[in-house]
């Protein structure tokens, strides 16, 4: 066998033969529970770099769902559509969010903020995605959809957050920061959903 033959064969044990924690196991999109991590490659469009991903769908006023993936960047975090046949690396590891309730304040909010609503207990993530305006990552069921700003007069509460490996809290998966500089809240512009069509750019 030359060496061009042997870079295409490669010999793949059952098990690994080196530990490696987290794991990584090429799955369908299907097959992967809402709510966990994936690694992805770069964008389609190349607005963002490789990197990891949370599982979620999304779900239009119309009720309307769309499957995909969550992907969390310095870029920005955005919801992807993706097809559920379509290759994913689903990664191994329990996590969880964890706010940091220090750094809560009345500030303008963007896309990767953490946000609680005091005037409809909502708690999620804001990104952006296939609506106009933002969206919101429901925490409790990975689930995201258009978020309506109806909080002119109780404005929503925004917090840095991280994730972190469950069992070993100092294992920093992904780290945001919302924008510390003061300044008037602004709110999220009305969003209007456009139609069944999200995203071309996963």
């Amino acid at each position: 066998m030359n060496t061009k033959d042997a870079s295409l064969k490669t010999y793949r044990p059952e098990t690994w033969l080196i530990d490696m924690a987290p794991g990584f196991n090429l799955r369908r999109l299907g097959e992967i529970e809402l709510g966990r991590l994936v690694l992805l490659g770069n964008s389609r469009d190349g607005r963002t770099a490789a990197g990891l991903g949370i599982r979620a769908d999304a779900l239009s006023r119309a009720g309307d769902l769309t499957e995909g993936i969550v992907r969390l960047g310095p870029a920005g975090v955005r919801f992807e559509r993706h097809e559920l046949d379509q290759n994913v690396m689903a990664v191994s590891v329990d996590f969880v969010l964890e706010p940091d309730l220090a750094s809560a304040a009345v500030r303008r909010i963007e896309a990767g903020d953490l946000i609680i609503s005091p005037a409809n207990g909502a708690v999620g993530v804001l990104v952006t995605g296939p609506w106009q305006g933002l969206g919101l990552l429901d925490i409790g069921s990975a689930v995201t959809r258009p978020f309506a700003d109806s909080s002119a007069r109780s404005p929503p509460l925004s917090l840095a957050w991280q994730l972190v490996h469950r069992e070993a809290r100092r294992r920093i998966l992904f780290t945001h920061s919302p924008d510390e500089r003061p300044g008037e809240y602004r709110g999220a512009a009305p969003p209007r959903y456009t139609g069944e069509q999200a995203d071309e750019d996963d």
